[in-house]
């Protein structure tokens, strides 16, 4: 998979407490409810994401929203780290971590 870079990547440290991701994220609207993770993907890979200069704001919506972000951790060290969503009316959170290999 080839990767079209938009947005930084998000440096993540093991002494941090909260890390905002808000403006380092690029989102699609799926309208139709009907993508696919490999649809998805694809369409990343062809700039169809919009950066997000700040934490977006979708209101109310039927509409599916696909998140793009990029996670790096420059230590040699794995540690954990919670990714939490302020957002209590969602309906549902589907996660897909990718890696490059």
């Amino acid at each position: 998979m080839v990767e079209v870079a938009a947005v930084e990547p998000v440096v993540i440290q093991k002494d941090s407490r909260e890390i905002k991701i808000g403006g380092n994220l690029e989102y699609l609207e799926d309208k139709e409810e009907i993508l696919t993770l490999e649809d998805a993907v694809k369409l990343k890979n062809q700039n169809k994401f919009i950066a997000a200069t700040e934490t977006p704001n979708f209101g109310f919506s039927n509409s599916n929203y696909w998140i793009y972000f990029k996670l790096q951790n420059n230590d040699s060290e794995l540690f954990p780290k919670l990714l939490q969503v302020k957002y209590p009316l969602l309906d549902s959170i589907d996660f897909y971590f990718i890696r490059e290999d």
